[in-house]
């Protein structure tokens, strides 16, 4: 059975770590929701990558806390 638990890194710099992925998530989440796109730039491919950005950016900090790759 795996034991899970959020709290795998509680030093103030764990979670300050993890607030930096949160706020640079947000950040990015803002950015798809109102891309500047230049002229000759699609903007659904933009927003596309923003939205992974802060899919990606959000997983790596859940992983920063939950520490999943040592129990996996």
């Amino acid at each position: 059975m795996l034991a899970f638990s959020f709290n795998n890194d509680p030093t103030f710099v764990g979670w300050l770590t993890f607030a930096g992925y949160v706020i640079a998530a947000l950040i990015c989440a803002h950015r798809a929701m109102h891309p500047i796109a230049p002229p000759h730039a699609d903007a659904r491919n933009l927003r596309r990558f923003w939205f992974i950005l802060t899919a990606t950016l959000i997983l790596l900090g859940f992983n920063k806390q939950a520490d999943l790759q040592t129990t996996l």
